[in-house]
């Protein structure tokens, strides 16, 4: 595997084995060589195995060499990581650390170097593109044959990975529609209208309405319906004109009252202009 760390859980001082061993005489040096050999498995080009390259297995007296511990101690510690099947010993001589693979996660390991393999190498394939298609001022004169991304490109890369990351768990998280995300609605400014656009727009409809009236009305009342300022002064100028049919219809009927109740108060007076001057006829 080769890599420059090893995986220890915080918790490894609470762990029943390692409890156990440091309760041992020799329990702390014991430790240490677990530690030890944890490091030379990560070393080793076959995960877990302890191995001091090309095949061949660690012994007992390269292992008290390699690490600096007394032989009849690493010896003792061999036998102890053993009995509590912490390394596996074969007929061959040959050492393998148990469940390494599994404890230090080398398939997670092996998963994100293998997706950072990738990306570097796709930022490679994107640079030689650019090189290729002649753009000179953006890869600084690199040319198709010899194209290396470097460490700002890499983090470059590695940022809008996260950056990717981040935007699928918010749509995720947003499947019901935030209202304060959704775009707000144009408002238009009310432009007063010219008595002459009154006039036109009158024409098109066929009103007869005195447009000076109608514009003298709202600029006094500050071109306000109500306590609302106008939206549409040709929607107010519709309404005018339907009132304005009513107020004619109510005026005429009116009018009609009226004229009926002169005529009965005129009858009444040529009533009683006739009885005061009647003379009665002598026969």
């Amino acid at each position: 595997m080769k890599l420059s760390f090893i995986k220890l859980d915080i918790d490894i001082m609470n762990d029943t084995k390692i409890k156990i061993i440091r309760k041992m005489p020799a329990g702390n040096e014991i430790l240490v060589v677990w530690i030890g050999i944890l490091c030379l498995a990560m070393k080793s080009g076959t995960a877990g195995k302890l191995e001091i390259g090309d095949g061949i297995p660690f012994t007992d007296e390269t292992l008290s060499a390699e690490l600096d511990i007394e032989l009849n101690t690493m010896r003792l510690a061999l036998k102890t990581l053993d009995h509590y099947r912490m390394i596996e010993t074969f007929v061959d001589g040959s050492m393998y650390i148990t469940n390494f693979e599994k404890h230090q996660k080398l398939d997670i390991i092996n998963h994100n170097k293998e997706k950072a393999r990738l990306r570097v190498a796709k930022h490679r394939e994107n640079i030689k593109q650019l090189a290729c298609n002649g753009y000179n001022d953006v890869t600084q004169g690199v040319t198709c044959d010899d194209v290396t991304p470097t460490d700002k490109d890499k983090d470059k890369e590695r940022d809008k990975d996260k950056d990717k990351d981040k935007e699928r768990d918010k749509d995720k998280d947003s499947e019901i529609p935030n209202k304060c995300n959704q775009p707000k609605k144009k408002t238009t400014n009310f432009i007063k209208p010219t008595i002459d656009k009154l006039t036109k727009y009158c024409t098109s409809k066929s009103y007869v309405i005195d447009c000076e009236h109608f514009y003298d009305y709202y600029e006094s009342k500050g071109w306000l319906v109500g306590k609302t300022k106008m939206k549409s002064w040709q929607s107010a100028l519709n309404n005018w004109h339907r009132n304005q049919k009513k107020f004619d219809t109510k005026s005429n009927t009116t009018n009609e009252i009226y004229e009926s109740g002169e005529r009965c108060e005129r009858h009444k007076r040529m009533e009683k202009e006739r009885r005061d001057n009647y003379v009665p006829m002598k026969f």
